[in-house]
């Protein structure tokens, strides 16, 4: 469903899915391309997000569905599961770090809000409790102070998915100001708009 390398690029973190019933998580090899350890689902209920923290010491990975929204924060030098979190809503999903290290923003699909985590303690510092319907996959801008986040439409087109929502495009989240502070959709009555991921291009 989602990977992410470790700091030296060794390791690729990849989680399973779609379904939490099958999701789980592999870490392979990046040069061997050999299974270095693999945690069933009813281990790790995991089937979305992973984001590496910024010191490159753990790599957070997350679950969801109905009902449902955890996140594990794992050791990258041991592959200990060091924490276990609940995201405070349902169907957790896209997770990013801002680039200054400070924090890393996790949104519920279903219940369409975020939290806020300090990857340093795994405390939730803050919780945002709309951040767009239906939010799915989340990328930051270079300087920390932007979200940009992707919302679903009614007819999700990559997958299906119990996450529907109404307005196919991505909120711009003000990371300090903690706030929503446009949606844009830019293909407005076409359904098929419906985003997924998002990614920043950074130009110089």
């Amino acid at each position: 469903m989602c990977q992410q390398y470790a700091a030296d690029g060794r390791r690729a973190y990849v989680t399973l899915g779609p379904a939490l019933a099958n999701g789980g998580l592999v870490v392979l090899d990046t040069e061997t391309f050999r299974l270095v350890a693999a945690y069933p689902p009813d281990e790790l209920r995991v089937n979305c997000g992973t984001v590496l923290t910024r010191d490159g010491r753990h790599m957070l990975v997350n679950g969801g569905d109905h009902g449902v929204g955890v996140w594990y924060a794992i050791d990258t030098a041991t592959r200990e599961v060091v924490h276990r979190g609940e995201s405070r809503g349902e169907d957790a999903h896209g997770a990013w770090a801002t680039p200054d290290g400070r924090e890393i923003w996790m949104v519920n699909r279903v219940t369409s809000n975020a939290i806020v985590i300090d990857p340093r303690t795994f405390r939730i510092v803050a919780e945002i409790p709309n951040v767009g319907q239906t939010p799915d996959i989340v990328a930051i801008s270079p300087d920390s102070r932007f979200a940009f986040i992707t919302t679903r439409g009614p007819n999700p087109v990559s997958m299906p998915h119990i996450a529907r929502g109404t307005t196919p495009g991505f909120t711009v989240v003000s990371i300090p100001e903690r706030r929503v502070l446009r949606h844009i959709q830019p293909a407005p009555g076409n359904e098929r708009s419906d985003f997924h991921g998002i990614g920043v291009r950074v130009v110089r």
